[in-house]
């Protein structure tokens, strides 16, 4: 008898609905290299895209910023299209410029991450999307006119040289 009641009682955990992290938030690249500018800024993007199930319901979303160390962090914020609605695109943007020091920006240990409820109200939670920005030493390329300088001088020197030994 109690080997049938356990065996009834397996097979109806078995057969309750399960229910699944139905929200799904996928990011394109978490970890880009960026040259830092020369001169001016560059916007740095992470783009996201939320999928829901119907009746799932975002309760909290956490954001940190990428820092290179305490207080040294980029500046950030959330781009348009940042709805948190079925199959919309979920941006981050962060500004790099020519004053930002090189070197590996990385969010919090939280990074981001959402909490939702679904329609029969159970809590869920996202994991943590950590994401970076490695900025880097843009390497400077001289100009057509600098290299046609340099080209032409190189040219007058051999031709001196040349001159001075058939001469």
């Amino acid at each position: 008898m109690k080997k049938k009641l356990l065996t009834l009682a397996t097979a109806a955990v078995l057969a309750a609905p399960i229910a699944a992290n139905a929200l799904v938030l996928t990011f394109d690249d978490l970890n880009p290299t960026v040259e830092r500018p020369l001169s001016g800024s560059i916007q740095v993007n992470f783009f996201g895209t939320l999928t829901l199930d119907p009746g799932d319901i975002i309760t909290f979303a956490q954001f940190s910023f990428p820092c290179l160390a305490p207080g040294v962090c980029l500046l950030s914020g959330f781009g348009p299209g940042g709805e948190f609605d079925e199959g919309h695109t979920i941006r981050f943007l962060s500004i790099v410029d020519s004053t930002t020091l090189t070197g590996l920006y990385a969010s919090g240990p939280n990074g981001y991450h959402l909490a939702y409820s679904n329609a029969a109200g159970q809590q869920f939670s996202t994991g943590n999307y950590i994401f970076s920005v490695n900025v880097v030493d843009a390497i400077a390329v001289p100009e057509p006119g600098t290299l046609a300088l340099a080209a032409l001088g190189l040219a007058g020197i051999g031709a001196m040289r040349r001159r001075r030994a058939t001469g």
